[in-house]
């Protein structure tokens, strides 16, 4: 087969790429050699079809959406991404994202009339709390400075805060007190005593 418009011949019957227009296609016998040859119309449908796609930033564990809009009704929806993530549907969710989640995500629409597309893509950040954890030893008291808070007896304390990503981070202290041992003495001497 040879449209006009192509320098040299193809064995498929279907061309694409073409413009709006009027195109003589010969088709060639390859066995008898012989030929036909006919005219064909090319009409552009026309589409204002766009995409996009978005999504916000989450801490992990938390539930991440994608959305995605369409310039024209009566279309269908396919997302992709990262860990064979796929979904048909226009604003997908999905409950306790991890890093293997992180990525950019691809939106493709497609217009069931006229079967044109349009793609988009987003990309989803996925936040970690860098968890801090300290092992202290004081005596009579330990003052932490990162709530404030003072304590005079041993244990492991928490503190549960946001971070700059606001995402909640539990640090930990692991605090040893020890307490000054007192003792008392009683002795007997005459005049005078040395304390050894």
């Amino acid at each position: 087969y040879k449209i006009s418009t192509a320098s040299a011949a193809q064995t498929s019957p279907r061309f694409e790429g073409l413009n709006a227009g009027v195109y003589t296609i010969v088709a060639t016998n390859t066995t008898t050699g012989c030929q036909r040859e006919g005219e064909v119309e090319v009409i552009t449908m026309g589409s204002n079809l766009h995409a996009t796609a978005s999504t916000m930033p989450v801490c992990q564990g938390e539930t991440a959406t994608l959305t995605g809009t369409s310039t024209v009704s009566g279309v269908t929806f396919a997302w992709s991404g990262p860990a064979n993530f796929s979904s048909a549907a226009q604003n997908p969710t999905f409950a306790n994202v991890t890093v293997a989640n992180a990525g950019e995500y691809t939106l493709t629409v497609t217009e069931t009339a006229t079967q044109c597309t349009a793609t988009a893509t987003t990309t989803l950040v996925v936040n970690v709390p860098q968890a801090q954890s300290l092992r202290e030893v004081a005596c009579n008291a330990y003052t932490w400075n990162a709530n404030g808070e003072t304590y005079t007896t041993s244990g492991t304390y928490f503190f549960a805060h946001e971070d700059n990503h606001g995402c909640t981070q539990v640090d930990t202290l692991h605090l040893t007190i020890n307490n000054p041992v007192h003792v008392a003495y009683t002795e007997v001497a005459c005049d005078s005593y040395e304390w050894n």
